[in-house]
């Protein structure tokens, strides 16, 4: 039998600072990044284009629309209220 090598597990690397990205986000106030910052992570994006675009469309001052919750179709595996009283 060969002997058994033990790899260490990868782990992801912190996130690096940019150093060019804060000098053009200075025209906002800090509330506004914070806030375009937050919107671009729910729709899982990073980029500066894309977070230049939340500041420049003003949709970092509105809240992101969810769809609504439709209701659960009636089936005989789904308990309903009463199940938890």
């Amino acid at each position: 039998m060969w002997p058994l090598r033990l790899t260490p597990i990868p782990r992801p690397d912190p996130p690096v600072p940019r150093p060019g990205l804060l000098p053009r986000l200075r025209r906002y106030e800090p509330e506004r990044v914070e806030a375009a910052c937050a919107r671009a992570l729910t729709i899982n994006t990073t980029s500066y284009s894309s977070l230049a675009a939340i500041l420049k469309s003003g949709l970092d001052r509105t809240r992101p629309e969810r769809e609504p919750l439709l209701p659960l179709p009636p089936h005989t595996n789904i308990r309903g209220p009463g199940y938890y009283r």
